[in-house]
């Protein structure tokens, strides 16, 4: 059994998947904080990440706490770890998680953080699943790009049933972009179809002509910078 394994196992008796006491910062807080100062503990934190395997209760000790939080920090700012392991774990580890769309502390410092914190958007828009990603981390994705003045590149490479989807069950994450088209381009939504010209619209805004076309009938859009 690999060590962060026997982190996992010990934390299994600390809490449980979809235990709301994540919900209660300080009460979680106060739970996570003694073990986090311990070298092993931290050691165990690192490997789960680099292995890209799975421990959703290591994972939820990372995000939902105040220590954890601030441990990340440091993997990323100051101990140089590759971000895209926190955004791969963040994408695929969550599924435990999901029912209880507990808000992402993490949200600020993903879209705020600086070049340390960027990440290739064909890497991760591509393998967004809902069910398997900790909720609120498309939020933070998307804001980041946007913040950026490149909301064309989760538009880009989210694929188009997804995005039809998040525009259906996650009416805020591109509510500024929808709310920005024009009377002319919503004309041509028909209301029976709503979401998917919703979204076909979005890409006929926000890429040139050939790559929305491209995207629409799933030959794949060009890959730009």
């Amino acid at each position: 059994m690999s060590d962060f394994q026997l982190l996992d196992r010990m934390l299994s008796k600390m809490f449980q998947t979809n235990d709301k006491i994540v919900l209660d910062r300080p009460a979680f807080d106060a739970l996570i904080e003694p073990i986090l100062h311990k070298r092993s503990v931290r050691e165990n934190i690192h490997s789960y990440l680099s292995s890209q395997s799975t421990s959703p209760r290591i994972m939820a000790m990372l995000v939902y706490s105040t220590p954890g939080n601030e441990l990340l920090r440091e993997l990323v700012e100051e101990k140089g770890m590759p971000a895209r392991l926190l955004y791969s774990a963040l994408m695929l580890d969550g599924s435990n998680w999901s029912a209880l769309k507990a808000p992402l502390p993490l949200h600020d410092l993903i879209v705020n953080g600086g070049p340390l914190w960027d990440f290739a958007p064909e890497e991760w828009f591509d393998r967004y699943e809902p069910i398997n990603a900790f909720p609120g981390v498309i939020y933070a994705f998307v804001e980041r790009f946007r913040k950026a003045g490149r909301i064309d590149q989760p538009l880009r490479h989210l694929r188009l049933l997804d995005l039809t989807l998040l525009l259906e069950a996650e009416p805020g994450l591109f509510a500024p972009e929808v709310e920005a088209l024009s009377d002319d381009i919503k004309a041509l939504i028909n209301p029976d179809f709503h979401f998917d010209h919703l979204a076909k619209c979005l890409l006929r805004e926000h890429l040139p002509r050939e790559d929305a076309i491209a995207k629409v009938l799933g030959s794949g859009a060009v890959v730009r910078p």
